[in-house]
């Protein structure tokens, strides 16, 4: 949640001694860079992992249908963003039939596409998920300026695609919850799974 020791830090270093990315480090993650397009997914590939920027994400989340978006900003190096993942997957179970949409962005290098695509297939992610491209601070700036960079990082969307949410750092499943049923009931007189309507 934001304000949470749990979140990575930015700063800029050299890859390969010539261009400069921007890097992710985290208590718990050594230091590591993310940055460029991907090739393309394997053959064997479980999870449909596709290149997006920051332009294209804004219209994958305004052309959605959902009456949630939940959009999470992730690596597989990134320790505090494995810790939540699971909850988020379960979360998406849950309240996908009520109309929560989550869309994962990988913040990998595109030549770590198959452990993208592994860990993804790990906790149970059977939908289209994405992986960043593009320069780095054009990437922030454009998709969601109050991003620091930190990761990972969260934005809840309303129906209009209003971000109605956005923290940095690791949350558990009940402020995930939380924050989703505040946009989720305005739309729908609804009671979370497993209690029953008032009468």
């Amino acid at each position: 949640m934001e304000g949470s020791d749990h979140v990575m830090n930015l700063g800029w270093v050299a890859r390969l001694a010539a261009v400069a990315l921007l890097t992710i480090s985290a208590i718990g993650c050594s230091a590591a860079t993310f940055s460029g397009a991907p090739q393309g997914v394997g053959a064997s590939a479980q999870v449909d992992v596709r290149p997006v920027s920051a332009s294209e994400l804004l219209e994958i989340i305004g052309e959605s249908d959902a009456e949630v978006v939940l959009v999470n900003l992730w690596a597989t190096w990134c320790m505090p963003c494995r810790a939540e993942f699971p909850g988020i997957v379960r979360l998406y179970r849950t309240y996908q039939s009520q109309g929560l949409e989550v869309v994962f962005v990988s913040g990998d290098m595109k030549e770590d596409i198959p452990q993208v695509q592994k860990f993804l297939t790990d906790q149970g992610v059977d939908f289209p998920s994405y992986l960043k491209v593009g320069k780095d601070m054009e990437f922030i700036d454009t998709f969601y300026p109050e991003w620091s960079g930190l990761l990972p990082a969260t934005l809840i969307y309303d129906a209009h695609g209003t971000v109605q949410h956005f923290w940095e750092g690791e949350a558990s499943y009940e402020e995930f919850e939380s924050r989703v049923l505040e946009v989720l009931k305005p739309s729908f007189e609804i009671n979370p799974p497993g209690t029953e309507e008032s009468s």
